[in-house]
């Protein structure tokens, strides 16, 4: 089965999905071993990540590590140094934090956001498209690198803004939107490109290992929906609209 989240490991269609497929293999991720999602698994692995906030940032970078330690698990190697990855995220932390304010100020009061990248990134942009929406309540999507180029990017202007994640023709794109007038982020392994007056480059270590380098990739869009959620006085933001069906009650 693909891979999918579960909000607190309650989620009915997730739970409903693992319990449809009874002959497939299936593995949950969670902090709870007794949750409905790690027992319609059958296999389970735990993380303990602490805290999390709303919306989620420890759970969903927790997951990726499991993640990537099952897949070379699986796999029989691996392509990541998993015991360097809190240093190079201490390390990201610190550098995306001193640049925060100037994007504070290049991203407040935006109309729109937008999300791009490519592969593995367009996963990271889905993640950080829905940060924004939920920590600081702008409008925020994501899109694939390529078709972003083909029509979606036009609509973007002076009180817009982008965050684009990648190290191939992302560059190029980034450069695109800050000559028409758009606010952007770029988060890259790429060492040459350099900051602008409306584009903000934070770079990060290269990493062979896609999940590796998803987890330093999204540290930066967590900090920059906080820095908008404080800035719109939603610090510590609750949903705004809780249903009554889509999770599992605890017994």
């Amino acid at each position: 089965m693909p891979p999918t989240r579960s909000s607190r490991s309650r989620s009915v269609e997730t739970v409903d999905a693992l319990n449809a497929n009874s002959k497939a293999v299936k593995l949950a991720i969670t902090k709870d071993p007794d949750s409905p999602l790690a027992k319609a698994a059958g296999l389970h692995v735990m993380i303990n990540n602490g805290s999390d906030a709303t919306p989620s940032s420890t759970g969903y970078t927790g997951t990726l590590a499991v993640a990537g330690l099952v897949v070379d698990k699986i796999c029989g190697g691996s392509t990541a140094d998993w015991n360097d990855i809190p240093q190079l995220t201490a390390q990201v932390l610190a550098e995306a934090a001193s640049k925060m304010e100037r994007l504070g100020a290049l991203f407040h009061d935006r109309r729109a956001i937008d999300c791009v990248g490519a592969g593995a990134s367009l996963g990271t942009a889905d993640g950080a498209s829905l940060l924004i929406r939920e920590a600081s309540r702008v409008p925020a999507g994501p899109s694939e690198t390529r078709h972003y180029l083909h029509g979606p990017m036009g609509s973007m202007d002076a009180k817009t803004g982008v965050l684009v994640f990648g190290d191939g023709r992302e560059l190029q794109l980034a450069r695109q939107l800050e000559e028409i007038g758009c606010p952007v982020l770029l988060v890259t392994a790429n060492p040459d490109i350099k900051d602008g007056a409306l584009l903000t480059v934070m770079r990060v270590p290269a990493q062979d290992n896609l999940i590796a380098r998803a987890i330093l990739d999204i540290l930066v869009a967590q900090l920059l929906a906080a820095q908008l959620s404080d800035a719109a006085g939603l610090t510590d933001t609750k949903f705004r609209y809780p249903q009554t069906d889509t999770k599992i009650k605890a017994a």
